[in-house]
């Protein structure tokens, strides 16, 4: 049977030129898309120091410590953090306290010596002393006393308000005691404490000796099991980090690039014969 052809479309030079272009223009829009697709290539470094491993802290993947051996950080790394410094109070009643200089109050160098209440140097009171050994500090406005039912009042520097009977307290201090702060007592380990008092608990407690010691700085972070981990700096055998492999990336996309210009180049030149010369066959028999 006899095949018909159909008449071919003529189309301007303009129309096609247009219709190639955006063809082009589409094939490369996908084409480098799909270049990123797979994302960058990765290489271990291995950081065979202490102290490289404490430089690059914020990218470590691994750090090698010496009793629990390999512990493989998430994508946040780590943070390295200087040790604080401590103070080690041994107290008379026989237990030990650690503190940092944030959490004390008063670090005496002499036992204070109360004396007897005086209604008229209520003013000049500085502090008082109660049975539990709380020590009461007023605020700028001093220290207040009725008379009447026999109590000792004002509001305190935290902004408490103590009011108690003059039998509830055993000492009255009008001076102000022999203090050092936590900065000279770690510059002078020599000195005699005698007594301390804590911030937020203002128990005076009577010390038999008290020094001063810095702790080991340290890498914290966060495992890939989600384990939160502190590793001493001592500790540190070795570590690694993952950085973009920029030769790796370079070569791979520089392959792909080529392949997508290879396959543009193709298509412009037979797009003519394969879109507009391609004969039309009629659907007839």
């Amino acid at each position: 049977m006899e095949q018909k052809y159909l008449p071919m479309v003529r189309v301007s030079r303009v129309a096609r030129q247009w219709a190639k272009t955006k063809f082009i223009i589409i094939i490369l829009l996908i084409s480098t898309a799909s270049l990123f697709v797979s994302g960058c290539m990765l290489k271990t470094i291995e950081l065979k120091t202490k102290e490289a491993v404490i430089t690059n802290h914020t990218k470590l993947s691994t750090v090698t410590d010496k009793t629990r051996g390999e512990i493989r950080f998430d994508i946040m790394g780590t943070r390295y953090k200087k040790g604080e410094v401590v103070f080690i109070c041994h107290l008379t009643r026989g237990d030990t306290l650690q503190l940092t200089a944030d959490k004390i109050d008063e670090i005496r160098t002499a036992i204070q010596e109360g004396e007897e209440f005086s209604e008229e140097r209520v003013a000049e009171l500085k502090s008082v002393l109660l049975t539990r050994n709380i020590l009461i500090k007023p605020n700028a406005k001093g220290f207040r006393f009725y008379g009447e039912s026999g109590e000792l009042a004002c509001s305190t520097i935290d902004n408490l308000t103590f009011r108690k009977k003059l039998s509830d307290i055993k000492q009255f201090y009008y001076s102000m005691p022999e203090t050092v702060s936590a900065d000279e007592l770690k510059r002078n380990p020599s000195l005699k404490v005698k007594q301390i008092v804590k911030k937020g608990n203002p128990v005076l407690l009577d010390v038999k000796y008290m020094y001063s010691m810095q702790k080991s700085n340290y890498l914290i972070g966060r495992t890939s099991e989600s384990e939160d981990v502190i590793i001493q700096e001592e500790n540190i055998v070795s570590g690694t980090i993952e950085v973009i492999d920029v030769e790796s990336d370079l070569y791979v996309y520089g392959t792909r690039l080529a392949a997508v210009g290879a396959v543009v180049g193709l298509i412009y030149l037979f797009y003519d014969s394969i879109i507009f010369d391609r004969p039309h066959r009629s659907g007839g028999r």
